[in-house]
């Protein structure tokens, strides 16, 4: 299964697999793949305020 993400026309595809246990394994070949991996994950799993700090924090820089 691959996972796909779209912006400007690009589409980056991201070999995964979700075990029977539920553990999510993602092949990242680069560092821009890796951070997209944790932007997605970071917003799946972050809570409002966690969202709405880190957003303010990008804001700030």
């Amino acid at each position: 299964m691959a996972g796909r993400l779209t912006r400007d026309s690009r589409i980056f595809i991201f070999p995964c697999n979700c075990s029977a246990e539920g553990l999510l394994e993602v092949e990242v070949n680069t560092p821009l793949a890796a951070l997209q991996v944790r932007s997605v994950i970071q917003q799946l799993t972050a809570s409002r305020s966690e969202l709405i700090d880190w957003l303010e924090d990008c804001w700030r820089a």
